[in-house]
């Protein structure tokens, strides 16, 4: 699951401890740039922007949503499938154990 970064540098705003890297590597997350796109802008290491990264977002105290599947039914414009329509895939393609979802 992606994090949702668009509110992140304003949440980060909020913080007077910040550093000046730290607000930096905050507004590339916000740009949609990875760490390793990061890493490689400041002349950085990924490992040490992963973990500037995790740092900040447990500073904000930012948790990513809790995403379920239907959630992402929606979000995806589906449904989920039928018994039927389970029997059908099964006998298409062998059967597979149902997990606590579905």
């Amino acid at each position: 699951m992606a994090i949702d970064v668009e509110h992140l540098p304003a949440a980060a705003e909020q913080l007077d401890d910040l550093s000046s890297a730290e607000r930096e590597i905050l507004t590339l997350l916000g740009e949609g740039l990875t760490s390793r796109e990061i890493a490689h802008r400041l002349t950085m290491s990924e490992a040490t922007i992963y973990r500037a990264i995790a740092d900040l977002l447990d500073a904000i105290e930012f948790d990513a949503p809790a995403r379920t599947a239907a959630d992402l039914h929606a979000a995806g414009g589906t449904r989920p499938a039928t018994d039927d329509e389970v029997a059908q895939f099964h006998q298409q393609f062998g059967p597979f154990e149902r997990d606590s979802e579905g």
